[in-house]
C-alpha cells in the first residue's frame, strides 16, 4: 500500500513500481528525507495520471479506490468526463464526474456505475454536454430553412424548390389563425412570450422565427383591435343586408375584480337566408348596472352599427334593471316594449335548480360560500406578512 499526500490508495497493479515503494518506505521511516518523499509523491502522481486519474483528490474520497481491472472495458461516452472509482469492501464502482469533482463543488456527483443513465442525465443536465458533444442554446442551434431540408440553393432545382418551400409559409395567414386561436380559446396575451411556446413553434417551423410572426403581449393586443376593425365593415354590411329584422341579446358581468362588462350580441338571416350570430360589443360598464347606464352602452351600439330601424326582440334575463333599461330604449327607439321583451328561458332554468337545491334563499347560500372564501384569504394575506412586530411601551 502506497502513501499518497497522507491518503491512502490502492495501486495493486504498480506494486512493481520501485520508486514509488522506496519513497514511501522513506517517508514514514525518516521524517528528515523530504527530497526522497517529494520524489515518490510524484512518481505516484505521474502513474496515476497515466491511468486517467489525474487532478483526483483522494482526501474528499474516504472510502474510496481506484477501481479493479473489469473482464469487460468501460463502454458509455461519460466515461471520458467521469473517474472509476470503487467503494473499499463492496465492490461496487461509480463513475465520479471529473468537472464537478475538480472544481471542488459542495455535492459529489458519484452514480452507481452498473447504469450509465443518471450519468448521462447529469452531464446533459449540468454541463449541457451528450455523445454528440456540447449541446448548444436553442438560439445557436436554431435551425434555418436551408439545415431543415438541405439544399443548395446554387443549384437552380433545388434553389426553385428552397423557393417553393418558403412561399409555402404565408405570415399573415398564420397572423389571422394565431389571433382566431387567442381570442376564441381566450388565451392570456402573456402566454405567446413564454420561451417554451416559442421553442415549439421554432421547432415546428423556423420560418416562424425567421419571418417575426410570433407577437409580443402588446402587439397581439394591437393585431385583435385592428382585425376587430377590420371585420367591423363587413359585419354593418351585414346588418344593413339582412333579410330579418336585428334581435338582441345582451347581459351585464362583474368580475371578481369588480371590472363590469356588458355583452351585446346579435342574431339574425343575412342576404342568403343564413342564421348569423354576432357579438358587436363588450364594452365597460363605468358606475352601478342601473337601467339608465344599462340603456345608455346598448343605444352606443345600436347607432355604431346603424341597425336603429331594424330592431327586433330583445332577450335578456329577469333583472329589474333590465326592465327599466328597455323602458328607457322603446321611448328612444319607439317601439312596444311589452311586446319586444322576451325573457330568458336558460336563466329561468337555472332559477329553478337553483331553488331545488339551495331551497328559497339560493343567495344566503352563495353567501356564506364566499364568506368563507373571505376568511380563507385573510387568513392567507395575513399568515404572508410573517411574525407580528411586537414593540415595548415605554
Amino acid at each position: 500500500m502506497a502513501v499518497y499526500e497522507g491518503t491512502k490508495v490502492i495501486p495493486m497493479y504498480l506494486d512493481n513500481i520501485h520508486s514509488v515503494s522506496a519513497g514511501v518506505t522513506d517517508v514514514t521511516s525518516d521524517s528528515n528525507s523530504s527530497s526522497t518523499g517529494r520524489a515518490a509523491s510524484n512518481d505516484s502522481q505521474l502513474s496515476i495520471d497515466h491511468l486517467g486519474y489525474e487532478g483526483i483528490d483522494w482526501n474528499r474520497l474516504s472510502g474510496f479506490s481506484i477501481s479493479k481491472r473489469r473482464k469487460r472495458p468501460r463502454t458509455g461516452w461519460v466515461w471520458e468526463h467521469g473517474f472509476d472509482i470503487e467503494q473499499d469492501g463492496s465492490e461496487r464502482r461509480f463513475w465520479l464526474c471529473r468537472t464537478c469533482h475538480r472544481k471542488k463543488s459542495i455535492c459529489t456527483h458519484m452514480y452507481d456505475a452498473a447504469s450509465t443513465s443518471q450519468a448521462n442525465s447529469h452531464m446533459e443536465n449540468v454541463h449541457r454536454i451528450n455523445r454528440d458533444g456540447p449541446i448548444l442554446s436553442q438560439r445557436k442551434r436554431q435551425r434555418t430553412l436551408l439545415d431543415m431540408v438541405d439544399l443548395d440553393c446554387s443549384q437552380p432545382k433545388e434553389q426553385a424548390l428552397m423557393n417553393a418551400f418558403v412561399a409555402s409559409f404565408e405570415p399573415a395567414r398564420f397572423q389571422q389563425l394565431l389571433i382566431r386561436w387567442v381570442a376564441c380559446d381566450n388565451i392570456p396575451f402573456h402566454k405567446l412570450e413564454s420561451s417554451y411556446f416559442r421553442d415549439l413553434m421554432a421547432y415546428a417551423n423556423s420560418a416562424i422565427v425567421e419571418s417575426g410572426s410570433l407577437p409580443t403581449h402588446s402587439t397581439v393586443r394591437n393585431w385583435i383591435v385592428r382585425s376587430f376593425d377590420r371585420h367591423k365593415g363587413v359585419v354593418t354590411e351585414l346588418l344593413s343586408r339582412s333579410l330579418s329584422r336585428i334581435n338582441i341579446s345582451f347581459d351585464a358581468w362583474s368580475s371578481r375584480k369588480f371590472v363590469s362588462l356588458l355583452g351585446l350580441t346579435v342574431h339574425f338571416l343575412d342576404d342568403e337566408g343564413k342564421f348569423r350570430t354576432f357579438l358587436l360589443g363588450l364594452p365597460r360598464i363605468e358606475g352601478r348596472h342601473s337601467g339608465e347606464n344599462l340603456a345608455d352602452r346598448v343605444s352606443e351600439i345600436i347607432h355604431e352599427y346603424g341597425i336603429q330601424d331594424r330592431i327586433g326582440y330583445f332577450v335578456t334575463d329577469n333583472a329589474e334593471s333590465n326592465d327599466t333599461c328597455l323602458e328607457d330604449l322603446s321611448v328612444e327607439l319607439g317601439f312596444n316594449k311589452q311586446h319586444r321583451r322576451l325573457r330568458c328561458c336558460g336563466h329561468i332554468i337555472n332559477l329553478v335548480a337553483r331553488a331545488i337545491l339551495f331551497g328559497t334563499n339560493a343567495d344566503a347560500f352563495e353567501e356564506d360560500c364566499q364568506a368563507e372564501k373571505e376568511i380563507q384569504d385573510d387568513m392567507k394575506l395575513w399568515r404572508s406578512k410573517g411574525p407580528l412586530e411586537i414593540r415595548p411601551t415605554h
